[in-house]
């Protein structure tokens, strides 16, 4: 029965999508438009698609023993935190952290799921709390510490990391993140772990002091610094050519730039192709990174970080992509990750000062 409304979800997505597409070339030739519209309606289908998928397996494991109950809510939990669909798990987190008997492995991924999505819907000061209470069991009598560290793989705990910070980040939530990220660190044992709890915590203590320096070479091969767009306000992005976020933020960017740059708005745009898989040489990014700009008509100035010389990731703490930083026209950094909607309401403030 579960397989047959399964695949019924997919069917009806699918349906959904070449309804798009007929439309598409009925009405127009193809073009970008169409395109990016198909795009946007297959992504909202697929999320729509992913939460049944959620839904069905909390339903299957609520009708299980516990035992073989556990099982099903791993997977439950790990597809969700895979697909970034925290608060469609939420209930059932709350189910499992609800009930005893239940394995650590199973308490510690409801746990996880719980926090984040306790932070997408801007239950912050709950979010802490749960936090609290996912990391108090790993220094308990009678638990197995090496058994929760290894509950995700470390590449998808340092990732669900990096989520609920920078949620609380675009939030403004500095406080708790700096909460959060000292718990982390009291519990943490993986050095990747410590040094990105590190990088996060020194890329908050960034906000309300001068940016650090951004001085090299552009991708057109004419010299920048950041200094020179003192009295204006500035975003830093930092992207990756191979970000899909990045790319649905960049033409969003642009048109930011075309509403407040004669107020004195301005972008600068750092890529990290070259932090792949420990660091790699500029010359086998560079014609990714000059097509992504190409292809998506980036008007303001991009230079690489390198990891060498011109790290400028390090610089300001960024672990991940997308990530931005605000700095005011005085030279200050005000504001961490924030989105495109966010930083369109905080725009007309800090052009009037």
């Amino acid at each position: 029965m579960m397989q047959h409304r399964w695949h019924a979800a997919i069917a009806a997505t699918l349906l959904s999508l070449l309804s798009v597409a007929g439309g598409a070339s009925a009405q127009a030739p193809a073009g970008g438009e169409k395109r990016a519209e198909i795009e946007a309606k297959f992504r909202e289908e697929l999320v729509k698609a992913e939460a049944v998928k959620i839904k069905m397996l909390g339903e299957l494991a609520a009708g299980l023993p516990k035992p073989e109950a556990g099982g099903v809510y791993n997977d439950l939990f790990r597809f969700a935190i895979t697909v970034d669909l925290y608060e469609a798990a939420e209930p059932f987190a709350e189910k499992v952290l609800g009930e005893p008997g239940h394995s650590p492995e199973t308490m510690m991924l409801a746990h996880m799921v719980n926090t984040v999505s306790e932070t997408t819907r801007g239950a912050f000061d709950e979010s802490l709390a749960s936090l609290t209470k996912a990391v108090q069991p790993a220094t308990g009598a009678g638990v197995d510490r090496e058994q929760l560290n290894n509950v995700l793989p470390l590449s998808a705990r340092m990732s669900l990391l990096n989520t609920y910070i920078q949620r609380l980040l675009h939030a403004g939530r500095y406080d708790i993140a700096k909460k959060a990220l000292a718990l982390i660190a009291g519990v943490a044992q993986d050095p990747e772990i410590k040094n990105l709890v590190a990088s996060r915590v020194a890329a908050i203590e960034l906000v309300g002091k001068p940016a650090p320096a951004i001085r090299g070479t552009d991708l057109d091969g004419k010299p920048f610094d950041l200094a020179a767009f003192k009295g204006d306000v500035v975003l830093v992005v930092f992207w990756a050519s191979w970000c899909t976020p990045n790319v649905r933020e960049a033409a969003a960017f642009e048109e930011l730039v075309k509403k407040y740059g004669p107020k004195g708005f301005k972008i600068v745009g750092i890529n990290l192709d070259t932090h792949q898989d420990g660091g790699v040489p500029v010359s086998s990014v560079m014609s990714d990174v000059r097509r992504f700009v190409l292809e998506h008509n980036l008007s303001w100035p991009n230079l690489i970080s390198d990891m060498e010389a011109n790290d400028y990731a390090k610089l300001y703490g960024v672990t991940q992509v997308p990530s931005d930083v605000v700095i005011a026209r005085d030279g200050t950094i005000v504001h961490l990750d924030k989105d495109v909607d966010s930083l369109e309401k905080l725009l007309p403030g800090l052009l009037a000062r």
